[in-house]
């Protein structure tokens, strides 16, 4: 992954630009890591998979009983335990 300073993609935003829509670009300030810009397609498919493993996860406990109830009771009821 390329990286580039906060201030040097500040200063050549053009170029900064055409290098994310290519691959990932590691964004640092002071030498340490403040952000990531990928590709759109890429950041799509990243947020597809997310998405799709936390509903497979989400059928899986309803599957095996891990589920709870959802309702302003089940809630007030759940925060008082604390």
């Amino acid at each position: 992954m390329k990286r580039m300073t906060t201030s040097a993609a500040n200063g050549e935003f053009g170029r900064y630009l055409k290098a994310a829509q290519r691959e990932p670009i590691l964004l640092t300030e002071r030498n340490q890591p403040v952000a990531v810009a990928v590709p759109v397609l890429e950041w799509a498919e990243l947020t597809r998979r997310q998405i799709e493993d936390g509903i497979a996860r989400g059928l899986d406990d309803a599957r095996n009983g891990r589920i709870e109830e959802v309702s302003e009771g089940a809630t007030t009821a759940r925060i008082a335990r604390f």
